[in-house]
């Protein structure tokens, strides 16, 4: 079944939210298994997120951050899904779709915990260079 995320006619018409819930997700996941902390990769997978057609599927692709940011063994590593977290919510802002902020929102406290839990000091080698 088709969200209609839109309010309109368009699911299941060849519009927005035609696209396959799991193709869309496998799509994603591997933005997110080769994303690297450069601008261009973190923008990539935040447009793929943003994107009409895949709207319908954000709690999915919202879940498939989260479930990354468990498997990264770094501070560093967990927290480039912030920054891509960060980019969808300007995106999603310029196009006044709230799925993922409102998300965000109720997770926020664990975002921020998985991201940087207490006694993690693995970014602390970095923090000189950082403070610069």
């Amino acid at each position: 079944m088709d969200i209609d995320l839109y309010g309109d006619d368009t699911a299941g018409s060849g519009g927005p939210g035609d696209g396959d819930a799991f193709e869309c997700r496998i799509e994603f996941k591997a933005l997110l298994e080769a994303l690297s902390a450069s601008d261009r990769d973190i923008r990539r997978a935040a447009e793929f997120a943003t994107d009409p057609d895949n709207a319908p599927f954000h709690h999915s692709l919202y879940e498939c951050i989260k479930e990354r940011m468990l498997d990264e063994a770094t501070a560093g590593g967990r927290a480039k899904f912030l920054f891509v977290l960060d980019m969808i919510f300007y995106l999603s802002v310029r196009v006044e779709f709230r799925g993922y902020i409102e998300a965000a929102r109720r997770d926020l406290e664990w975002l921020l915990k998985t991201a940087l839990p207490e006694g993690d000091q693995s970014c602390a080698a970095s923090l000189p260079s950082v403070m610069k």
